[in-house]
């Protein structure tokens, strides 16, 4: 079977980089194999020119005749030289893969036609070489020639296949063509019995099974072990292209903000090396104690790779879209709620269901803008496309009975409805200083145990209760994810980013928040999460 017809069934054959290195590998080893067996036939030829040297003593003692000696030195003089012009040829041209498989069966049935015709001659010619039958009578020295040749011609055709592997079909073509070579020659030369000569032919065919069948297996090994081989390398290649990949896509979210009148921290774990959430901060650094911060928290659907490009799709249309509250107006003065929550929202919409819905990509998204009321207090306005909800946690009641609203979707998922027909809503709520903003995806609470129950809202809501009032912004967030692992059978599912928003002093430019001893953040062992602590 060619390699050619295998690339119909075989998807790795139809790939062309794949096939040149398989054909290049495959070329080597058989160069290899074929350089041993040429040294393993030299050899053997050295020990039947010594044989050569005891007959040529036989002859000089009167044993042997003249013609006996002839042949067997002609014959080995011959097998020398093929096999010095083969070795010539395989180390000076270094033939490729398909070359090479002629090239074998070529040497393999010439040597064996030498081999067998001169074997056949000899023992014709030699009366020694006649043995007694298990009658006690002569043996026909006809059948005597066909099976000493039958033995010159199984070591010839044994020695390629134990040592060189090859698909069926290539030692297939080998065994066939010495078996007729064989068959002809000694029927032309010997002239045996019809009986004696289809029995030998019989087992010239038939003999060699066991070594076809070694050889093959040694094929199927070699594909093996060289498919392994080519996916551990496209596997470091994937890797270190997902580890690049990865370093891309965090560089899209912002870096912590700890100091200012507003404070955020989040941490990141992904499903496998990059996933479909993110966040989206303006602007990034901290503000002034007069400006507003806006924050998108978006899911894409799916995971990998396409959820990620999607990911960086939607980030530059955020980076466009905020663009324009840092236009001109603001420039010279203007206020940054120009563009509301809800705008962003539609504009992320618009971009979702013409660029991404067509390719079944959708996303859920929670806008909020955090900004002063000009009292020392805040204002939240919030726009939830299809997100679950965030948890708004007072910083005014302590313990486990501490108050905490939920901000509830307010609009659909971005992508499902036309621009024209998507009319999203937004809501606003008071905070004052100590509030914290809990923002998460739904690969949080959607994590799920062994009997599959889900993680929940309720258990995010007594985790915020518990710890919120002792750990900071990046604690808390890790504390969430840690108790969605612990609750977590088997595997993650899904990706999750937890996202927690502090305030301060809305009417102090260097309002800082110092860090009580019990909110110091424990120390954690997951290596494997992006971790942004405030």
């Amino acid at each position: 079977m060619s390699v050619r017809s295998r690339s119909n069934t075989d998807p790795r054959l139809a790939d062309p980089v794949y096939l040149a290195q398989f054909e290049a590998e495959r070329a080597g080893v058989l160069r290899r194999r074929m350089v041993w067996c040429l040294y393993i036939l030299l050899a053997l030829l050295g020990v039947s020119f010594l044989g050569g040297y005891n007959t040529y003593l036989d002859y000089t003692a009167g044993r042997v005749s003249a013609p006996s000696l002839v042949f067997l030195l002609v014959q080995d003089i011959a097998l020398t030289a093929l096999t010095i012009a083969a070795l010539v040829y395989l180390l000076a041209d270094r033939p490729d893969r398909r070359r090479l498989v002629r090239g074998i069966t070529a040497f393999t049935i010439v040597a064996l036609a030498i081999a067998v015709y001169f074997e056949t001659r000899e023992n014709l010619i030699d009366p020694n070489a006649r043995t007694a039958d298990d009658g006690g009578g002569a043996a026909d020295p006809r059948v005597v020639a066909m099976r000493m040749a039958l033995y010159s011609m199984l070591m010839l055709v044994w020695l390629p296949l134990v040592l060189i592997p090859m698909r069926l079909a290539e030692s297939v073509r080998i065994v066939i063509g010495c078996a007729a070579v064989y068959a002809i020659i000694v029927l032309t030369v010997a002239g045996p019995p019809a009986g004696a000569w289809a029995a030998h032919a019989a087992a010239a065919i038939l003999v060699p099974l066991v070594p076809m069948a070694y050889s093959h297996w040694r094929y199927l090994r070699f594909d093996a072990q060289f498919q392994h081989k080519d996916l551990a390398g496209r596997f470091e290649e994937l890797s270190a292209e997902l580890m690049q990949a990865r370093k891309l896509h965090e560089a899209l979210f912002p870096a912590p903000v700890t100091d200012g009148p507003v404070r955020f921290a989040y941490a990141y774990e992904p499903m496998r090396e990059i996933g479909g959430d993110f966040l989206f901060v303006h602007p990034a650094e901290p503000t002034a104690h007069d400006r507003a911060r806006f924050m998108v928290l978006v899911d894409v659907s799916g995971h990998g790779v396409a959820a990620a490009l999607a990911v960086h799709r939607l980030h530059d249309e955020l980076r466009r879209v905020f663009a324009a509250v840092d236009g001109p107006s603001h420039e010279q003065g203007g206020a940054a709620e120009e563009r509301s929550v809800r705008d962003i929202i539609a504009d992320l919409n618009r971009y979702v269901h013409v660029a991404l819905a067509p390719q079944a990509v959708f996303a859920t998204a929670m806008c909020v803008r955090i900004g002063p009321t000009g009292a020392g207090g805040w204002n939240i306005d919030w726009c939830n496309a299809g997100h679950p909800p965030s948890a708004l946690r007072s910083g005014e009641t302590g313990g486990d009975r501490a108050t905490i609203r939920w901000l509830e979707p307010t609009a659909t998922m971005l992508g499902v409805l036309e621009p024209d027909l998507y009319d999203p809503a937004s809501r606003s709520m008071a905070m004052v200083a100590g509030d914290r903003l809990v923002a998460f995806t739904d690969g949080l609470i959607e994590t799920r145990d062994g009997r599959g129950e889900m993680f929940g809202i309720e258990r995010v809501r007594d985790t915020i209760a518990r710890a919120a009032g002792r750990l900071g912004p990046g604690a808390l967030c890790d504390a969430l994810i840690l108790a969605a692992a612990a609750h977590r059978a088997g595997r993650a599912t899904d990706d999750v980013l937890v996202v927690d928003v502090e305030v301060g002093i809305a009417d102090r430019p260097d309002a800082r928040f110092e860090t009580r001893p019990e909110q110091r953040e424990p120390v954690t062992t997951r290596d494997r999460s992006r971790r942004n602590r405030g």
